[in-house]
């Protein structure tokens, strides 16, 4: 049916009125009035709202179901019969509802990001052979705030529509529409309750979202480059203290990361002092972050790594899986220690300082006071002549440290043109980023491969060190390493195809007149 079947009930409305008044215009009866809780669930990124859904934990007379519904939707896609509210993929049973969350939810925790209770009162319409034909609810919802209060949000009316029965709604709806004058519901009970706390779903995103003009400053663009680096791992960090998810740390580490390449990539913009203060102060925080990243990956990996078994040496990767876990925690708690230090705190806040200072009427340093654009280019295109330069010059026989000087030469003009990318026409550089990703992904991999190896093997004697291993886990554990090998070898192979690609002349023809300033085409 077309038409919407909410409707909101306007505030200071007598309730009781007008439940007499609805009864007696469509020939209602009262069938029963129910307390309902409703718990919302979603990821810090709200990744189940981005897919245009709604995870709602509803407990209703001592029952509980986890139910998935579009936004606006009163049909669900999926319900579940539950005790408790999931936090992870894992934590929902097989079936419809998890295959439609499982590329959605990914890694990510499930968060209660709004708690309502509705009182809600139930009335259906019979026809003259007492058969229900419609169904009617009004709901009084109070929000539950995070503080502790509670706060009413008003109240809707939802029509339940029976199958078969098409004429009872439309009458309902001509009636609630224009003897009544209630207004269609504009938005999902959920967004109107987050409304409630001036709150909106998708206020998080790790990407940089800047709007910098080609002529301001770079003095100036820098700062707003730095400033939303900072907000990311400013909002990231009481997750990765608490370890709700693994993707917390990963976009902590992608922001300093992001921020360490900044400092010593566009340089002329900060004074010596604070260049080197910072750079080495983030490299302290890069670093610490490291070894908790690591075992995070493995243990994300660690399905992964039994699946590339034989099926009969599946099982005897678990003590390497207690291992990871024990692990983790370890490094988890040295990590939480040092984000919640007196060094951390004073650095960030020293940091927001520089970066929220007045900017100077002049500047003597070389690139402060320059067009964004100029730098942008000049910046970019250094780090691309270095990316071919390095990239032509490795063949078949060239070692693996050649493909890793590489891979950072390509991450660091990654990062360049994702700091500058809103000076640009926005459909010409991001075909030059993917581009570049394609390369990139290879090189990663090739990486990747062949520091989990290594890992595997150092982990192999630690594991020892540490206690009783069964011969059979060390054996199961060589035969992994021995297919992170071949991965890395089947990468390495792959890499010539990928370098030619990027390398194309007309990839070359697009980087040169994108990020080259006309005059200096000209000269």
């Amino acid at each position: 049916m077309g038409e919407q079947l909410q409707f909101d009930v306007p505030d200071k409305t007598d309730l009781k009125d007008l439940q007499s008044k609805l009864c007696q215009e469509l020939g209602l009866s009262v069938v029963s009035s129910t307390n309902i809780n409703h718990v919302y669930l979603d990821t810090f990124d709200w990744r189940v709202y981005a897919s245009g859904s709604v995870l709602d934990f509803i407990t209703q007379e001592g029952k509980s179901n986890l139910v998935l519904r579009r936004l606006m939707g009163n049909q669900a896609q999926a319900t579940l019969s539950v005790k408790t509210t999931p936090v992870f993929i894992d934590d929902i049973p097989a079936g419809r509802m998890r295959n439609t969350l499982d590329t959605v939810l990914e890694m990510r925790a499930l968060q209660v990001q709004v708690k309502l209770e509705t009182r809600m009162q139930l009335f259906s319409l019979l026809d003259k052979e007492e058969k229900t034909v419609m169904r009617l609810a009004i709901e009084q919802s109070t929000l539950k705030t995070a503080a502790g209060r509670r706060r009413k949000i008003g109240a809707r009316i939802q029509i339940m529509p029976v199958k078969g029965y098409i004429n009872p709604v439309k009458n309902a709806v001509n009636a609630l529409t224009k003897k009544f004058a209630l207004q269609p519901a504009t938005q999902d009970l959920m967004l109107t309750a987050l409304k409630q706390e001036s709150r909106q779903p998708g206020g998080y995103s790790s990407k940089l979202k800047l709007h910098l003009e080609p002529e301001m400053r770079t003095d100036a663009a820098v700062r707003q480059i730095m400033s939303r680096l900072a907000q990311i791992i400013e909002e990231n960090r009481e997750g990765v203290c608490k370890d709700i998810d693994s993707e917390f740390l990963h976009d902590f580490r992608v922001a300093v990361r992001k921020t360490r390449s900044a400092i010593t990539q566009i340089k002329g913009v900060f004074p010596q002092r604070v260049f080197e203060r910072y750079r080495t102060d983030f490299a302290w925080l890069g670093a610490v972050t490291s070894s908790t990243r690591d075992m995070d990956v493995y243990l994300l990996k660690y399905d992964q790594y039994c699946s590339s078994l034989p099926e009969v040496m599946r099982s005897d990767l678990e003590p390497l899986h207690e291992f990871l876990i024990q692990h983790q925690k370890q490094e988890q708690a040295i990590l939480a220690k040092a984000l919640n230090s007196a060094r951390y705190r004073n650095m960030m806040k020293s940091w927001h300082t520089v970066l929220d200072s007045k900017l100077p009427a002049h500047s003597s340093l070389p690139n402060a006071m320059r067009p964004v654009i100029e730098v942008a280019d000049e910046r970019i295109m250094h780090m691309y002549r270095r990316v071919l330069k390095q990239g032509q010059a490795i063949n078949p026989e060239s070692p693996a440290e050649r493909l890793h000087d590489l891979r950072k030469s390509c991450k660091k003009l990654r990062y360049l043109m994702e700091f500058f990318q809103s000076i640009y026409p926005a459909k010409k550089i991001v075909e030059l980023i993917k581009v570049l990703k394609s390369l990139q992904e290879n090189l990663g991999d090739f990486q990747d491969y062949e520091v989990q190896a290594a890992n595997m093997k150092n982990f192999s004697r630690q594991m020892v060190e540490e206690g009783d291993v069964p011969p059979d886990t060390l054996m199961a554990m060589g035969v992994l390493v021995e297919g992170l090998e071949e991965g890395q070898h089947q990468v390495r192979e792959e890499f010539s195809k990928r370098f030619k690609e990027f390398a194309l002349p007309k990839n070359q023809d697009h980087f040169y007149k994108l990020f080259t300033i006309p005059d200096q085409v000209s000269k």
